[in-house]
């Protein structure tokens, strides 16, 4: 069973909601809608391709004001310095996204999807703690 595989077996042992689609015998996707502190829905996205994997976590807001993303862009200079695994910035839309990779054969060779899930949850306590400030940030004056 391939690691894709894997993963989905572990998601629906768990009872955890997702959609999925492969767009081809290389890749694999996967959705999965996770709530914020805030109350805030957002989008975690696992994508499988060869050996490695991506994360990427959407819809967690978009900058529409100029001045509101240069200030955006100071503080996700300010974090990305700060972060290992992760980076955060905004795309060609100006949506705020938070990535990580990992390369699938995460310990001792074998695939454990319950470490992947803990990367996903150590991803959602990133963007719970930057979450407030970005707020502050789009919501001021």
């Amino acid at each position: 069973m391939d690691t894709a595989e894997q993963f989905k077996s572990f998601l629906d042992e768990n009872e955890i909601f997702y959609s999925d689609k492969s767009s081809n015998i290389e890749r694999n996707v996967f959705r999965i809608p996770q709530k914020l502190k805030s109350g805030s829905l957002v989008e975690v996205v696992v994508i499988f391709s060869n050996d490695s994997l991506k994360i990427v976590v959407l819809k967690i807001a978009s900058v529409v004001n100029d001045e509101k993303r240069s200030k955006i862009l100071e503080l996700f200079n300010e974090v990305n310095f700060t972060y290992k695994y992760f980076k955060i910035y905004l795309d060609k839309d100006n949506d705020v996204v938070f990535e990580g990779d990992l390369v699938t054969d995460l310990i001792d060779g074998d695939f454990q999807p319950d470490i992947l899930l803990t990367y996903i949850g150590v991803a959602l306590q990133e963007i719970n703690e930057i979450y407030p400030k970005i707020m502050k940030i789009l919501w001021s004056d």
